[in-house]
């Protein structure tokens, strides 16, 4: 990749820091011992996909909700389908704590410094300011720290154009940034704006390279060969 970026943004939840990692912990943590990995498990792919309805809905709303609020709504609608006995607001303070407690990744640490001689590197998040540990962010060396809640838009808000203020802050044109990150949200934000886009497949399971990505990798520490 012959380009002359300045900025590097990164999405956070499952391209640095691993949620899933706490994904028991946050079912047992409101169902305490009644439950297993593989229930909760169940329970997290069950929320997920009312996470993926809902945000789909917002989106095409003017007004912004914070991702607290979408979690109470995605809460709500997987306890009442599962019918188990868990009250929202304790499910969203879970979801909450384990988001902010997520472990980084044992790439993302490595990658991040050897980045940072060469680029600003920033975090642009899907997320309310409190899920992000503002204090191992800094330590990481991280520049800027964009969040959903900071801004009043979410990456996949094609008509807000989520990381237009990341050019403007730091001021720079949109062939001097480049996004890294593991989801649909991540490409729209990419796209909408026009900016190049990497694709973080840590799985394997992703969609195939198509012409809005610059290319797909496994791991973060591929990112080395590529700029």
């Amino acid at each position: 990749m012959e380009k002359q970026y300045k900025v590097i943004s990164f999405d956070l939840f499952q391209t640095l820091v691993n949620v899933n990692e706490n994904i028991f912990k946050i079912w047992d943590t409101v169902l305490p011992n009644q439950c297993t990995q593989e229930q909760a498990n169940q329970y997290a792919n069950e929320l997920f996909v009312d996470y993926a309805t809902i945000m789909r809905h917002e989106m095409i709303k003017s007004k912004f909700i914070t991702m607290k609020e979408i979690f109470y709504k995605c809460a709500k609608s997987t306890i009442n389908r599962l019918n188990i006995a868990v009250s929202p607001e304790s499910l969203v303070k879970s979801l909450v704590q384990a988001h902010y407690e997520a472990p980084f990744y044992e790439d993302a640490i490595r990658v991040i410094k050897y980045l940072k001689k060469n680029y600003k590197i920033v975090i642009s998040t899907d997320a309310d300011d409190d899920m992000v540990c503002i204090e191992r962010m800094n330590d990481l060396g991280v520049d800027k720290i964009y969040t959903s809640e900071m801004l009043k838009k979410y990456k996949s808000d094609t008509g807000k154009n989520f990381l237009l203020s990341v050019l403007n802050d730091f001021k720079i044109e949109k062939q001097e940034i480049l996004h890294i990150g593991d989801s649909d949200s991540d490409l729209v934000a990419a796209v909408s704006l026009d900016v190049d886009f990497i694709l973080l497949d840590r799985k394997g399971t992703k969609r195939k390279v198509n012409s809005n990505a610059e290319c797909i990798i496994n791991r973060l520490d591929d990112l080395r060969e590529k700029l």
